[in-house]
């Protein structure tokens, strides 16, 4: 039996212990050897083709290696010389051009100097030292940019043995042959060590990930904890946005002969960084036990959950929050991998216009009125009727511009892409196969005859966009080359220039790049309002009727219901400069699927089996898992005796299915409905005919 899963297996969960920081949401947990199931017995021996003859790599003295494949195929390798010694050092690069094996590597060149020696001893690192620890990440992504530009990681000393230790990066675009300018990945002013530095590049988006022991913190420069930074491939050279730290507490090596080691590690899969360290925090309580023994812990760490609400209020992946009340077309987020998504912005009438405490600005305001998106190789959008007369029966779900009903148990857009219904009244979500979700909560303004929504995303591996992270030395997300618009003007005027002319036109959608669905004779210029929004009052627009605001005391009590201090301070902006107390029930309608929408997935067994898991679907506060029953269809005939959940989990036998494709359709009632909310999933399984016995 073959299943084609409405849902990857494989889904991202923030890990126990997690807490907030600027770049996102990440967490952290120890690896007990008592977690880790059983080794599988040996039953026989395999067999493997001959291994070729070995190759040389260079000559002398040169060690502390890293190894990384270009998508041609080019295998290269970097070592560090001396291997002794407290320093300066080089390392050096040597390419296998064919990656066969046919030849030996060439020939060495260096890359770059070091005062970091081979065994440089600093206060965090007193017994086993530090080198370089040079690693290597090629950009695999045949949609980058910068596609088999090689990069290369290594640690930098300030002067001679000052233990003020750095995380450098470097890039060549010819597999080693000349290298870029070192640029400095810590953001911090200490004078403190940085040490032991990781690099992988992400194959779908073409992101670089770096992550590193940093002991800025520590005033002994003793302690340390994991942190991490990214940079997407747009532009010349890297950008890194702002450093965050992953680990739950300070490590020290707690005079343990091999201190820290060298033994960190860093994979970069889907949208999901993954670092791993040696650890004696023991932050996450895992190891009561611990006494100066070390644990081994991972992470996961992608960007956080953004938020594009109300008129319009934002919240960038790395957690930064600012209004934009622009007109138009615009880029959400976007990656290299193909993942985007964009919003269309609504002019909307204002009486009196709160001020943004991010920036100081109050300028009139604007809703989402529509947004559209890049979900693998379909294109989904979410609009009123294209007539351009407001319906308020709902908006119109289109998938490569065909009008489509969207059913109970969702839409199977193939690779890990779906659209869901999420909680009523026109709610709905979209899974990209790259493990994001987005969540659109949407209401009718009647005196307004417009439509306007809240746009959430989470679990995004886009960096890219008018929700994207913030850009170094800059107070707006990175620009579409990556580089930053430059520090927040000392003047308001200078700030509206600013971000509603250069910013906004940068992320504006245009003709060639637009994922909406037009009526014909019309485009992304006919969304566009030149001018807005008005720096100052009135906000009046011409053939709307004007609204009468709320004073805050009445907004607040039409608010009341929102519990999160950001989406509630938003809500009675709304308002209040609105009068329309339709903003507060879309407020803590979106809060309310935040909080308690579940996510059914469905795994094939085998031999007539289903197991159904449930989990929360957006919220990261797993009181527990879901309980209830899962309600089975099977091509329209409901299976007679449900399945209670247990652990999460519920299991269906059904071994009499004839050969063929069958729809089977799981419900998910939780028996707690203050906390969860049902969900169901739908998918087609294939029954393969049963082998006969000869």
């Amino acid at each position: 039996m073959v299943a084609r899963t409405s849902r990857p297996s494989l889904q991202r969960i923030r890990l126990p212990g997690a807490l907030p920081s600027r770049y996102g949401w990440f967490g952290s947990r120890a690896l007990q050897a008592s977690s880790l199931p059983p080794a599988p017995p040996v039953t026989g021996l395999g067999t493997l083709g001959a291994f070729g003859a070995t190759q040389t790599v260079g000559v002398g003295n040169c060690n502390y290696g890293d190894i990384a494949i270009s998508p041609a195929g080019i295998v290269t390798q970097v070592c560090q010389t001396p291997t002794s010694g407290e320093g300066p050092g080089s390392i050096r690069v040597s390419i296998d051009a064919d990656g066969l094996g046919a030849g030996n590597f060439g020939a060495f060149t260096t890359a770059t100097t070091t005062n970091t020696g081979g065994y440089d001893y600093i206060p965090a690192q007193p017994n086993r030292s530090v080198d370089s620890e040079p690693g290597l990440a090629y950009d695999i992504n045949p949609l980058s940019p910068h596609v088999g530009r090689l990069y290369l990681v290594y640690t930098e000393e300030v002067g001679d043995e000052s233990n003020d230790m750095d995380v450098m990066v470097r890039f060549s675009d010819n597999n080693g042959g000349s290298w870029s300018a070192a640029q400095r990945v810590n953001d911090d002013a200490t004078t403190r060590s940085q040490f032991l530095p990781k690099i992988a590049s992400n194959r779908l988006s073409g992101n670089v990930g770096v992550c590193w022991h940093d002991a800025r913190s520590s005033a002994g420069n003793t302690a340390m904890q994991v942190y991490c930074t990214l940079a997407t491939p747009a532009g010349a050279t890297p950008a890194f946005f702002a450093n965050a730290p992953i680990s739950g507490g300070a490590s020290t090596s707690a005079g343990s002969g091999m201190d820290f080691g060298d033994y960190s590690g860093l994979a970069y899969h889907q949208g999901i960084l993954h670092p791993a360290w040696g650890d004696t925090s023991n932050s996450t309580g895992n190891n009561p036990n611990l006494t100066g023994n070390f644990d081994a812990y991972t992470d996961r760490v992608w960007g956080g959950p953004a938020a594009n609400e109300g008129d319009p209020h934002l919240k960038t992946v790395d957690g930064v929050h600012y209004d934009f009340q622009s007109s138009g077309e615009f880029v959400v987020l976007r990656d290299y991998g193909g993942t985007e998504i964009q919003t269309r912005q609504v002019p909307v009438p204002s009486a009196g216009t709160p001020t943004d405490p991010y920036d100081g600005l109050s300028p009139c305001v604007s809703v989402n009125g529509a947004f559209a998106a890049r979900v693998g190789r379909r294109r989904v959008t979410y609009e009123p009727d294209l007539s351009g007369q407001p319906n308020p029966d709902g908006l119109q779900l289109r998938i490569d511009g065909v009008l489509t009903n969207l059913p109970v148990g969702g839409i199977d857009l193939g690779g890990g892409g779906r659209v869901d219904p999420a909680g009523g009244g026109g709610s709905i979500t979209v899974d990209f196969p790259d493990g994001t979700r987005l969540l659109a909560v949407s209401a009718f303004w009647t005196s307004q005859s417009v439509w306007y929504m809240n746009v959430d995303v989470f679990d995004a591996s886009a960096m890219l966009g008018i929700n994207g992270a913030i850009a170094a030395n800059s107070w707006l997300p990175a620009l579409p080359n990556g580089s930053s618009i430059g520090a927040m003007p000392s003047s308001l005027h200078d700030r509206y220039v600013v971000l509603y002319e250069k910013f906004a036109d940068a992320w504006r959608v245009n003709d060639t790049n637009t994922l909406f669905d037009y009526a014909p004779g019309t485009s992304t210029k006919d969304f566009t309002v030149a001018g807005w929004p008005l720096e100052k009052p009135p906000c009046d627009i011409r053939g709307k009727p004007p609204v009468t605001p709320l004073d805050e005391q009445a907004a607040r009590e039409a608010c009341r219901a929102v519990e999160d201090k950001n989406r509630m301070r938003n809500c009675v902006f709304d308002v209040m400069a609105t009068g329309e107390k339709g903003f507060a029930e879309t407020y803590g309608r979106t809060q309310r699927i935040i909080d308690r929408a579940t996510a059914t997935t469905f795994t094939d067994n085998g031999a007539g089996g289903f197991t159904v898991s449930v989990a929360p679907r957006y919220t990261d506060r797993r009181k527990s898992n879901p309980a209830g029953t899962v309600y089975f269809t099977i091509d329209g005939r409901k299976v007679e005796k449900p399945v209670r959940t247990a652990n999460g989990t519920a299991v269906l036998r059904a071994p009499d299915l004839p050969p063929g494709e069958h729809l089977v359709t799981a419900r998910f009632v939780p028996a707690d409905t203050t906390q969860f909310e049902s969900s169901t999933v739908e998918t087609t399984v294939v029954v393969r005919p049963r082998m006969k016995k000869h």
